[in-house]
């Protein structure tokens, strides 16, 4: 049986590169410069939307994660029958990505960011 990895459980292969990126990133408002480090901007808008899904049931920005995600509200609004690990999984993914961008604009090499598939 494989374990279920996520940034929201904190368990995420990719967890330490993302850690690294968070203390670039302010607890409130856009990134220092979002102009020059849009990659950096884009990771903190969609850890926003991330935690809307996972905190509000996307209630509150659902437009926005359709756009970012792909993840329209039928693909959750089931509650109870919503399918979270795979939605999870599937929104890591474009985590994933956003993470790559942003530590290869931040950081100018993207020799560390090796993702691994996961389910």
């Amino acid at each position: 049986m494989t374990q279920h990895t996520s940034f929201w459980d904190g368990n995420h292969p990719m967890q330490g590169i993302y850690t690294e990126l968070c203390r670039l990133i302010p607890s409130e408002g856009p990134v220092n410069r979002p102009y020059k480090n849009k990659h950096l901007e884009s990771l903190r808008k969609a850890t926003n939307l991330y935690c809307d899904m996972f905190e509000h049931g996307g209630t509150h920005k659902r437009l926005a994660i359709r756009k970012v995600f792909g993840v329209g509200r039928a693909d959750y609004v089931r509650g109870v029958d919503t399918d979270w690990t795979r939605l999870m999984a599937d929104m890591d993914k474009t985590i994933v990505s956003k993470i790559q961008a942003a530590y290869k604009e931040q950081f100018e090499t993207a020799d560390k960011v090796i993702v691994k598939e996961f389910t």
